[in-house]
């Protein structure tokens, strides 16, 4: 067992290499106790691991930076193409439409995202690829492929659901248990999720319109007196 005995100031090495702390250790079973031995720990080596970890946060930062402005980039096309779309209703609902469905979109990538535990790029992946498909979609109609926008439903079904689950289904079976198959378990998760987003923003946007309706009708029932 190696037992601490003191700590000596700053000392230098053999190779002229000065030394913050060089800590004398001493070996009560296999060494001499006459005879104690010096572990030193150079500082400039410490700074050097310090700086290689720092530089590791920056690039993941810059990484989720990346992925953040291309979630902004659809989201925005997305709220642009929705306002052109909105046609002749009144001024407030114009900006209100396309400001619901956006935050729709995201609050269900939140909720689904905090259910499997997944990270923030994965979370900003699934909105994106929510606002793409919405864009998809409405580019096919701006286009008037009509036999496009009959099979864009199973299309993006086999994009986002079928492929994802089949590599999620192959990463559980082929890959190791560790943090890697946890990674590609969860991104293909979030594919999937993508379009379930988009069949429950369309879900709950129906029944939204429909209270909306129903309401905005009995209100005005009421203030009509009888």
């Amino acid at each position: 067992m190696v037992h601490l005995e003191r700590t000596a100031g700053r000392e230098r090495n053999r190779g002229g290499c000065e030394l913050t702390s060089c800590t004398i250790h001493r070996n009560r079973e296999n060494l001499d106790p006459k005879r104690p031995f010096v572990v030193c720990q150079d500082d400039e080596r410490e700074v050097g691991s310090e700086a290689m970890l720092l530089i590791r946060k920056i690039q993941f930062s810059l990484g989720t930076i990346a992925m953040f402005v291309l979630t902004a980039a659809a989201a925005s096309a997305l709220f642009v193409k929705i306002l052109r779309h909105t046609g002749t209703i009144p001024i407030g609902w114009k900006v209100d439409i396309p400001s619901l469905f956006i935050l729709a979109i995201c609050l269900t990538a939140v909720a689904l995202s905090s259910w499997k535990e997944h990270t923030a790029v994965q979370t900003m992946l699934q909105i994106t690829l929510t606002c793409l498909g919405c864009l998809a979609l409405i580019w096919i109609g701006e286009a008037h492929y009509e036999r496009a926008i009959r099979y864009w439903f199973q299309g993006t079904f086999a994009a986002t659901v079928s492929l994802p689950l089949l590599a999620r289904r192959i990463v559980k079976s082929e890959l190791p248990r560790g943090p890697r198959r946890d990674w590609w378990k969860k991104t293909c998760e979030a594919v999937f999720f993508s379009f379930l987003n988009m069949m429950l923003v369309t879900a709950g946007g129906l029944l939204q319109a429909y209270i909306v309706i129903v309401a905005g009708n009995g209100f005005l029932a009421i203030s009509a007196g009888p």
